[in-house]
């Protein structure tokens, strides 16, 4: 069983009423050209000056009404829709301008996201990808994709929509690149390969966060954030290119239906086994699924559950074919044909509803047991928890039954705290250390002393570790949602990098044995022995903790986010360990962009040796850009229910989501400071991306 693809790409520069744009009629063919070349689409419809159809109201209009006919896609196909161009809200409606839109007359000469939405889930597809560049924004502008508002989120039900900025953002084009910034980091992600793919929704979305602001910074353009919105959530989970995902992907899928079966959500459960069957064919799992949810509707049995809707894996219809030519669905004859209406009330038209809770289990609760239970089918695999699971029943499934999970509790693991006796390690270095005025002069030049331990990596190369001494601290800040609450957090002593890992530590460790993956032993951008590793994975910085824990006889792994923030701010409250201003004359970062009064300095565009600036108070260097520093934890949006007494949190969220702290030379002074957190996938390799390591018991 395979799964069909078409698209449709429309791009549009030459407005005739409202200010034209650049780049967005190449950006639409250089799409169709990706959607045709690489992916081989069975079919792309173009719609540009240049392209297959001109983008007018009428025409466009048109395909939307017999996108059913002309497609004929099934469940298991996808439909990509790309549009680079203007956009605007009007009237609580948010509208996609086509080229020939009157901006007296939006309702009438401009198409609304909510049609276009309702149009393509007319088509037979569970999957419609929206790929939408255009502004969220009122003001107008040159080389903004903005008519006089901006495309609004909605999350349509079976619908995954990729937005090229946050409401009441632009979305930019980049005259050095001769594209928009998102349609540049799209077709960049999706071309990916390996490790740091972008084969899936979730991992797609990662790297848009985090690119298209890149590329934004790097071309001078102001703040663009991308956001993705999914439903339902399991959405996230999507393989949009097959040929790139792996095994692990598969595997979340069929935990998404599993946990759909138990949740009675039968049309989403199909739906994501017809998902399996697609990425792994003849999967026997998926197989029986299928026929079960079937015999089940069948029997009754379901109380409260859809009854209707869903096949047997024998009565899936075969694909059809696209034979039949576009041209005559789109002639002026039969611009007045009506296709079906879309009706709001139609229960099959509506995502399912969550199934009542039944019991007392939480999601980390239940998370934990599906675990254990899961990896005793595939002990291979690493269980990336579900999105926003809330409820549970009590429902046997054929090899996974609630009994199995009840019966297979398995005590929580207890991390035992060794208390690190520091008079053990007598070796001690001196480090000066800053404090800066409001206006990012230095005031205050002090000296301190640390202990620390230095460990010998062989061919003359130490990694010297800081004894960091436990305490409690308020962790967080105020700046953005993501640092609240701000909360008090006990942390133990522990030992931490006296600064980030060397590109000749980095090449010491990489030569030590193989623990689970390959490590290059030179992968940095710049160059240089003392400079500090970058363009590392979060699993790269982990086996290099695996391996150095293996070499020593030492636990050596990444700080947990409590710990790195407690260490950078070594008992201060300020923005920065050295005050509430940023200078370049004590940290290395963007400082051609100004904050909070931090004045305009030296951006150097790169990293610089470690130990150029001077210390924090606890000893420790470039805590404030420099690289980003990968940490273990999981991403979370907020500190809501976060640990306190300094452990990594690691429960409820994905696996692939992980924090970068610091700052680096790349970023701007608000996201230098200590509270900072940057959301980021665990594949991203960049060359202002390193990490600096904690030993827990020496």
């Amino acid at each position: 069983m395979t799964g069909k693809n078409c698209a449709i790409a429309i791009g549009i520069n030459n407005y005739h009423n409202i200010e034209s744009l650049h780049y967005a009629q190449r950006d639409a063919a250089a799409m169709r050209a990706y959607f045709q070349a690489e992916l081989q689409f069975e079919r792309v419809l173009h719609f540009a000056e240049d392209g297959d159809y001109l983008p007018t109201y009428a025409i466009l209009r048109r395909l939307l009404r017999k996108c059913s006919e002309l497609l004929k896609l099934e469940a298991g196909d996808n439909l990509w829709f790309f549009f680079a161009g203007h956009g605007q809200r009007y009237e609580n409606r948010d509208y996609l301008l086509p080229i020939d839109v009157d901006p007296g007359d939006i309702e009438g000469t401009a198409i609304s996201l909510q049609y276009v939405t309702e149009r393509l889930t007319q088509c037979g597809s569970d999957n419609v990808i929206l790929l939408i560049d255009a502004c969220r924004h009122t003001e107008q502008n040159t080389g903004r994709r903005d008519g006089q508002g901006g495309v609004g989120a909605v999350r349509y039900p079976g619908v995954v929509t990729f937005y090229s900025c946050s409401p009441f953002e632009y979305s930019y084009e980049i005259r050095q690149l001769e594209q928009g910034a998102f349609t540049y980091a799209l077709l960049a992600g999706l071309r990916r390969q390996g490790e740091g793919n972008c084969a899936t929704v979730e991992r797609l979305d990662r790297h848009l966060s985090v690119t298209v602001p890149e590329l934004n910074r790097k071309y001078s353009k102001p703040v663009q954030t991308p956001k993705a919105e999914a439903a339902p959530a399991s959405k996230y989970h999507l393989i949009l290119l097959p040929k790139q995902a792996n095994d692990a992907d598969v595997n979340q899928l069929r935990v998404d239906a599993f946990r759909a079966e138990m949740q009675q959500q039968w049309q989403q459960a199909k739906e994501l086994w017809v998902r399996v069957l697609i990425n792994a064919p003849g999967d026997k799992d998926a197989v029986e699924a299928i026929g079960r949810i079937a015999v089940r509707l069948a029997a009754g049995s379901m109380m409260g559950s859809e009854t209707s809707g869903v096949k047997g894996i024998s009565e899936i219809p075969a694909r059809s074919n696209l034979s039949q030519s576009t041209d005559s669905y789109l002639s002026e004859e039969n611009i007045d044909f009506e296709v079906n209406g879309w009706d709001e009330s139609d229960e099959n038209n509506k995502a399912p509803e969550e199934s009542e809770y039944i019991g007392n289990l939480s999601q980390e609760e239940f998370d934990k047991i599906f675990n254990e239970v899961w990896r005793e089918k595939d002990p291979d695999y690493e269980l990336l928890p579900y999105r926003n699971y809330e409820t549970l029943i009590e429902e046997e499934l054929p090899d996974i039954s609630i009994s199995d999970i009840v019966d297979q509790i398995v005590p929580t693991i207890q991390n035992e705290s060794s208390e690190i006796r520091f008079d053990t390690y007598r070796l001690t270095y001196s480090y000066e250390y800053v404090k800066l005025d409001a206006k990012g002069k230095i005031v205050e030049r002090n000296q301190g002393e640390a202990e620390y331990f230095s460990e010998d990596l062989g061919e003359g190369v130490t990694l010297e570790m800081t004894a960091i001494p436990g305490g409690s601290f308020k962790m967080g800040g105020m700046e953005y949602g993501d640092e609240q609450p701000i909360h008090e957090v006990t942390v133990q002593p522990f030992f931490l990098g006296k600064f980030a890992v060397t590109q000749a530590q980095w090449a010491r460790v990489a030569s030590f044995p193989k623990v689970q993956i390959e490590l290059e032993p030179d992968p940095a951008y710049f160059k240089g022995s003392d400079c500090p590793v970058e363009q590392v994975s979060w699993e790269e910085a982990s086996e290099f903790c695996k391996r150095l824990s293996q070499h020593t006889e030492r636990q050596y792994h990444l700080p947990s986010e409590a710990e790195w923030e407690y260490a950078c701010r070594a008992g201060t409250t300020p923005h920065y360990h050295f005050g509430d201003v940023i200078s370049a004359a004590v940290a290395n970062y963007d400082a051609s962009e100004t904050w909070n009064g931090s004045p305009e300095g030296e951006y150097r565009e790169q990293t610089v040796p470690v130990k150029t600036f001077p210390a924090n108070p606890w000893g420790l260097y470039e805590m404030h850009g420099n690289v980003g520093e990968w940490c273990a934890d999981y991403w979370h949006d907020n500190y809501d229910d976060a640990p306190i007494d300094g452990s990594v949190w690691i429960k409820g969220r994905d696996s692939n989501r992980r924090i970068l702290r610091g700052g680096s030379w790349f970023y701007s002074p608000r996201n230098c400071r200590s509270a900072c957190r940057i959301d980021i996938t665990s594949g991203n390799r960049f060359s202002w991306l390193g990490f600096r390591v904690v030993c827990s018991v020496p």
